[in-house]
Protein backbone atom coordinates (compact mmCIF):
# COMPACT_ATOMS: atom_id res chain seq x y z
CA UNK A 1 0.00 0.00 0.00
CA UNK A 2 1.20 3.49 -0.84
CA UNK A 3 1.11 6.08 1.93
CA UNK A 4 1.13 9.85 1.69
CA UNK A 5 1.47 12.63 4.24
CA UNK A 6 -1.83 14.22 5.22
CA UNK A 7 -0.83 17.86 4.91
CA UNK A 8 0.31 19.65 8.04
CA UNK A 9 -0.86 16.78 10.26
CA UNK A 10 2.18 14.80 9.05
CA UNK A 11 0.12 11.62 9.48
CA UNK A 12 1.03 8.81 7.09
CA UNK A 13 -2.23 7.69 5.51
CA UNK A 14 -3.05 5.14 2.84
CA UNK A 15 -3.74 6.58 -0.59
CA UNK A 16 -6.87 4.40 -0.62
CA UNK A 17 -9.45 5.35 1.98
CA UNK A 18 -12.40 3.29 3.16
CA UNK A 19 -15.52 5.40 2.63
CA UNK A 20 -18.48 4.86 4.93
CA UNK A 21 -21.37 6.27 2.91
CA UNK A 22 -22.75 2.92 1.87
CA UNK A 23 -21.54 0.73 4.74
CA UNK A 24 -24.40 -1.43 5.93
CA UNK A 25 -26.80 0.45 3.71
CA UNK A 26 -29.41 -0.50 1.16
CA UNK A 27 -30.33 2.07 -1.51
CA UNK A 28 -27.15 4.07 -0.81
CA UNK A 29 -27.95 6.26 2.23
CA UNK A 30 -31.57 5.47 2.95
CA UNK A 31 -31.88 2.21 4.85
CA UNK A 32 -29.70 0.26 7.25
CA UNK A 33 -29.84 -3.43 6.43
CA UNK A 34 -28.13 -5.42 9.20
CA UNK A 35 -28.99 -8.81 7.76
CA UNK A 36 -27.78 -8.35 4.21
CA UNK A 37 -24.96 -5.81 4.43
CA UNK A 38 -23.54 -5.33 7.93
CA UNK A 39 -21.52 -8.54 8.16
CA UNK A 40 -20.19 -8.17 4.63
CA UNK A 41 -19.15 -4.58 5.38
CA UNK A 42 -17.42 -5.64 8.60
CA UNK A 43 -15.47 -8.32 6.76
CA UNK A 44 -14.51 -5.76 4.13
CA UNK A 45 -13.15 -3.40 6.79
CA UNK A 46 -11.12 -6.17 8.39
CA UNK A 47 -9.70 -7.14 5.02
CA UNK A 48 -8.86 -3.52 4.26
CA UNK A 49 -6.80 -3.27 7.46
CA UNK A 50 -5.03 -6.52 6.60
CA UNK A 51 -4.06 -5.09 3.21
CA UNK A 52 -2.71 -1.83 4.61
CA UNK A 53 -5.64 0.56 4.35
CA UNK A 54 -5.49 2.79 7.42
CA UNK A 55 -7.81 5.71 6.53
CA UNK A 56 -11.47 5.16 7.46
CA UNK A 57 -14.10 7.85 6.92
CA UNK A 58 -17.70 7.90 8.12
CA UNK A 59 -20.27 10.42 9.38
CA UNK A 60 -22.93 10.83 12.02
CA UNK A 61 -25.53 11.35 9.29
CA UNK A 62 -24.82 8.12 7.40
CA UNK A 63 -27.78 5.90 8.19
CA UNK A 64 -28.58 8.08 11.23
CA UNK A 65 -25.52 6.74 13.02
CA UNK A 66 -25.68 3.19 11.65
CA UNK A 67 -22.45 3.57 9.68
CA UNK A 68 -20.56 4.82 12.74
CA UNK A 69 -21.87 1.94 14.85
CA UNK A 70 -20.70 -0.57 12.28
CA UNK A 71 -17.30 1.11 12.04
CA UNK A 72 -17.01 0.99 15.83
CA UNK A 73 -17.86 -2.69 16.03
CA UNK A 74 -15.70 -3.79 13.10
CA UNK A 75 -12.65 -1.67 13.92
CA UNK A 76 -12.55 -1.88 17.72
CA UNK A 77 -9.61 -4.28 17.75
CA UNK A 78 -7.74 -2.27 15.10
CA UNK A 79 -8.14 1.20 16.61
CA UNK A 80 -4.43 1.84 17.09
CA UNK A 81 -3.70 0.84 13.51
CA UNK A 82 -6.07 3.22 11.74
CA UNK A 83 -6.78 6.91 11.17
CA UNK A 84 -10.47 7.44 11.96
CA UNK A 85 -12.41 10.35 10.47
CA UNK A 86 -16.03 11.31 10.95
CA UNK A 87 -18.25 14.33 10.39
CA UNK A 88 -20.75 16.59 12.10
CA UNK A 89 -23.35 18.90 10.62
CA UNK A 90 -24.33 21.52 13.17
CA UNK A 91 -24.23 25.31 13.21
CA UNK A 92 -23.89 25.76 17.00
CA UNK A 93 -20.91 24.81 19.13
CA UNK A 94 -23.00 23.01 21.75
CA UNK A 95 -24.69 20.92 19.05
CA UNK A 96 -21.26 20.00 17.68
CA UNK A 97 -20.23 18.78 21.12
CA UNK A 98 -23.39 16.73 21.49
CA UNK A 99 -22.74 15.11 18.11
CA UNK A 100 -19.11 14.39 19.02
CA UNK A 101 -20.12 12.65 22.24
CA UNK A 102 -22.64 10.51 20.35
CA UNK A 103 -20.10 9.68 17.64
CA UNK A 104 -17.50 8.62 20.19
CA UNK A 105 -19.98 6.22 21.75
CA UNK A 106 -21.02 4.73 18.42
CA UNK A 107 -17.41 4.44 17.24
CA UNK A 108 -16.35 2.79 20.52
CA UNK A 109 -13.37 5.09 20.93
CA UNK A 110 -12.18 7.90 23.18
CA UNK A 111 -10.87 10.06 20.35
CA UNK A 112 -11.57 10.98 16.75
CA UNK A 113 -8.52 11.52 14.57
CA UNK A 114 -10.27 13.93 12.20
CA UNK A 115 -13.56 15.70 12.83
CA UNK A 116 -14.96 17.41 9.75
CA UNK A 117 -17.76 19.90 9.33
CA UNK A 118 -20.11 17.94 7.06
CA UNK A 119 -20.77 20.36 4.23
CA UNK A 120 -22.67 19.86 1.03
CA UNK A 121 -22.22 23.08 -0.93
CA UNK A 122 -20.45 25.68 1.20
CA UNK A 123 -22.56 28.77 0.55
CA UNK A 124 -21.77 32.12 2.11
CA UNK A 125 -24.50 31.43 4.66
CA UNK A 126 -22.95 28.11 5.64
CA UNK A 127 -19.55 29.79 5.82
CA UNK A 128 -21.02 32.25 8.31
CA UNK A 129 -22.53 29.43 10.39
CA UNK A 130 -19.15 27.76 10.57
CA UNK A 131 -17.11 30.85 11.40
CA UNK A 132 -19.44 32.86 13.66
CA UNK A 133 -18.80 33.13 17.38
CA UNK A 134 -20.30 30.08 19.03
CA UNK A 135 -20.59 28.40 15.63
CA UNK A 136 -19.38 25.12 14.20
CA UNK A 137 -15.66 25.93 14.17
CA UNK A 138 -15.77 26.91 17.83
CA UNK A 139 -17.37 23.54 18.52
CA UNK A 140 -14.69 21.70 16.56
CA UNK A 141 -11.94 23.59 18.37
CA UNK A 142 -13.49 22.98 21.79
CA UNK A 143 -13.60 19.24 21.15
CA UNK A 144 -9.99 19.42 20.02
CA UNK A 145 -8.95 21.36 23.12
CA UNK A 146 -10.59 18.70 25.31
CA UNK A 147 -8.61 15.94 23.64
CA UNK A 148 -11.60 14.33 21.93
CA UNK A 149 -10.45 15.32 18.44
CA UNK A 150 -6.94 15.49 17.02
CA UNK A 151 -7.49 17.42 13.78
CA UNK A 152 -10.33 19.40 12.21
CA UNK A 153 -11.50 19.76 8.63
CA UNK A 154 -14.46 20.35 6.37
CA UNK A 155 -16.11 18.62 3.42
CA UNK A 156 -17.77 20.02 0.33
CA UNK A 157 -19.55 18.41 -2.60
CA UNK A 158 -18.01 20.93 -4.96
CA UNK A 159 -16.26 24.23 -5.57
CA UNK A 160 -17.82 27.41 -4.19
CA UNK A 161 -16.56 30.76 -2.99
CA UNK A 162 -17.25 29.51 0.52
CA UNK A 163 -14.71 26.71 0.10
CA UNK A 164 -11.98 29.19 -0.85
CA UNK A 165 -12.94 31.39 2.09
CA UNK A 166 -12.65 28.46 4.51
CA UNK A 167 -9.24 27.58 3.09
CA UNK A 168 -8.09 31.19 3.50
CA UNK A 169 -8.86 31.12 7.24
CA UNK A 170 -6.12 28.49 7.71
CA UNK A 171 -8.29 27.15 10.55
CA UNK A 172 -8.67 23.66 9.07
CA UNK A 173 -6.15 20.85 8.76
CA UNK A 174 -7.92 18.86 6.03
CA UNK A 175 -10.28 19.50 3.11
CA UNK A 176 -12.44 16.73 1.68
CA UNK A 177 -13.69 17.65 -1.79
CA UNK A 178 -15.35 15.96 -4.76
CA UNK A 179 -12.80 15.40 -7.53
CA UNK A 180 -12.97 12.75 -10.23
CA UNK A 181 -12.80 12.19 -13.97
CA UNK A 182 -16.17 13.89 -14.48
CA UNK A 183 -15.77 16.68 -11.90
CA UNK A 184 -12.34 18.28 -12.22
CA UNK A 185 -13.21 21.82 -11.10
CA UNK A 186 -11.07 21.62 -7.94
CA UNK A 187 -7.88 21.21 -9.96
CA UNK A 188 -6.82 22.67 -13.31
CA UNK A 189 -3.27 21.38 -13.96
CA UNK A 190 -2.92 23.59 -17.03
CA UNK A 191 -3.62 26.89 -15.28
CA UNK A 192 -2.47 25.72 -11.83
CA UNK A 193 -5.76 26.90 -10.38
CA UNK A 194 -8.47 25.47 -8.16
CA UNK A 195 -9.22 24.83 -4.51
CA UNK A 196 -6.83 21.89 -4.40
CA UNK A 197 -3.98 24.25 -5.27
CA UNK A 198 -5.26 26.70 -2.66
CA UNK A 199 -5.36 23.99 0.02
CA UNK A 200 -1.98 22.61 -0.97
CA UNK A 201 -0.43 26.08 -0.66
CA UNK A 202 -1.60 26.17 2.97
CA UNK A 203 -0.32 22.66 3.66
CA UNK A 204 -3.78 21.22 4.18
CA UNK A 205 -4.48 17.54 3.76
CA UNK A 206 -6.58 16.79 0.67
CA UNK A 207 -9.06 13.91 0.70
CA UNK A 208 -11.20 13.06 -2.32
CA UNK A 209 -14.83 11.99 -2.26
CA UNK A 210 -16.89 10.50 -5.10
CA UNK A 211 -13.77 8.94 -6.59
CA UNK A 212 -16.00 6.67 -8.68
CA UNK A 213 -18.20 9.62 -9.79
CA UNK A 214 -21.10 8.44 -7.65
CA UNK A 215 -21.77 5.78 -10.29
CA UNK A 216 -22.41 8.32 -13.06
CA UNK A 217 -19.53 7.18 -15.27
CA UNK A 218 -20.52 3.53 -14.89
CA UNK A 219 -24.07 4.34 -16.00
CA UNK A 220 -23.06 6.71 -18.79
CA UNK A 221 -20.33 4.77 -20.58
CA UNK A 222 -22.42 1.71 -21.59
CA UNK A 223 -25.00 4.08 -23.06
CA UNK A 224 -22.40 6.19 -24.86
CA UNK A 225 -20.47 3.21 -26.25
CA UNK A 226 -22.69 0.12 -26.00
CA UNK A 227 -20.45 -1.93 -28.28
CA UNK A 228 -17.30 -1.18 -26.29
CA UNK A 229 -18.32 -0.69 -22.67
CA UNK A 230 -16.77 -4.02 -21.64
CA UNK A 231 -13.35 -2.86 -22.87
CA UNK A 232 -12.77 -0.54 -19.93
CA UNK A 233 -12.33 -1.40 -16.27
CA UNK A 234 -14.13 1.63 -14.86
CA UNK A 235 -13.05 1.29 -11.19
CA UNK A 236 -9.41 0.87 -12.22
CA UNK A 237 -9.53 3.86 -14.56
CA UNK A 238 -11.33 6.14 -12.11
CA UNK A 239 -9.21 5.27 -9.08
CA UNK A 240 -6.00 5.56 -11.10
CA UNK A 241 -7.06 9.01 -12.30
CA UNK A 242 -7.71 10.22 -8.76
CA UNK A 243 -4.46 8.99 -7.25
CA UNK A 244 -2.43 10.21 -10.24
CA UNK A 245 -2.89 13.71 -8.87
CA UNK A 246 0.15 14.38 -6.64
CA UNK A 247 -1.97 16.62 -4.40
CA UNK A 248 -4.27 13.72 -3.52
CA UNK A 249 -3.51 12.39 -0.05
CA UNK A 250 -6.45 9.98 0.16
CA UNK A 251 -9.04 8.84 -2.39
CA UNK A 252 -12.16 7.53 -0.67
CA UNK A 253 -13.94 4.53 -2.14
CA UNK A 254 -17.09 2.76 -0.96
CA UNK A 255 -15.97 -0.83 -0.37
CA UNK A 256 -18.74 -2.98 1.08
CA UNK A 257 -17.34 -6.34 -0.03
CA UNK A 258 -13.95 -7.97 0.42
CA UNK A 259 -13.45 -8.48 -3.31
CA UNK A 260 -13.98 -4.73 -3.85
CA UNK A 261 -11.29 -4.05 -1.26
CA UNK A 262 -8.86 -6.47 -2.87
CA UNK A 263 -9.37 -5.13 -6.38
CA UNK A 264 -8.95 -1.50 -5.30
CA UNK A 265 -5.81 -2.28 -3.31
CA UNK A 266 -4.44 -4.00 -6.42
CA UNK A 267 -5.11 -0.86 -8.48
CA UNK A 268 -3.15 1.23 -5.99
CA UNK A 269 -0.23 -1.17 -6.24
CA UNK A 270 -0.20 -1.00 -10.06
CA UNK A 271 1.41 2.20 -11.29
CA UNK A 272 0.98 1.32 -14.98
CA UNK A 273 -2.37 3.12 -15.16
CA UNK A 274 -1.10 6.31 -13.52
CA UNK A 275 -0.98 9.36 -15.75
CA UNK A 276 0.83 12.69 -15.75
CA UNK A 277 -2.13 15.06 -15.50
CA UNK A 278 -0.08 18.12 -16.41
CA UNK A 279 1.22 16.41 -19.54
CA UNK A 280 -2.30 15.25 -20.40
CA UNK A 281 -3.71 18.76 -20.19
CA UNK A 282 -0.77 20.34 -21.99
CA UNK A 283 -1.08 17.84 -24.81
CA UNK A 284 -4.77 18.41 -25.43
CA UNK A 285 -5.31 22.00 -24.34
Amino acid sequence: MEYRELGRTAERVSILGFGGTGVGMRNYLSEFDPEEMAEASARAMTRAVELGVNYFDTAALYGKGASERLFGKALATHREDIFLATKVRASRADDVRRSVDESLERLQTDRIDLLQYHGEWITDGIYDDIMKSGGALDGLRAAQADGLVRYVGFTSEGVTGGVSRLIETEAFDVMQIQYNLFYQHPCDPDKKQGVMYEAEARNMGIVLMRTFTGGVFQKWFPQAAPAHHDLIDAPRALLSFAISNPMTDVALVDMRQTDWVESNVAVCADSSARIDLEDLFNRFS
